[in-house]
């Protein structure tokens, strides 16, 4: 369940279709937040699946996974458009 749970798509709040400069701003602004120590929340943070804790590590954790076409790939499989 962790593909679905921990999906990049969904620690860094992004829809399937994001390009590469908006995973960049999003990452940045989160990443900012987490630094702050606050929380931000997006419409895919939905209220069905287990909590999610955005700290730094897991947002470029989750921004490294889907740098590359491949794991882009995967990774929009296991979550929703």
């Amino acid at each position: 369940m962790d593909l679905v749970f921990r999906n990049p798509f969904r620690v860094l709040g992004l829809p399937l279709t994001a390009t590469s400069k908006e995973i960049a701003k999003r990452v940045s602004d989160l990443e900012t937040f987490a630094e702050l120590g606050k929380a931000k929340s997006y419409p895919t943070d939905y209220s069905f699946f287990p909590g999610l804790v955005r700290t730094v590590e897991a947002i470029k954790g989750a921004a490294r996974k889907i740098e590359q076409p491949e794991g882009r790939l995967f990774y929009s499989l296991f979550w929703f458009h």
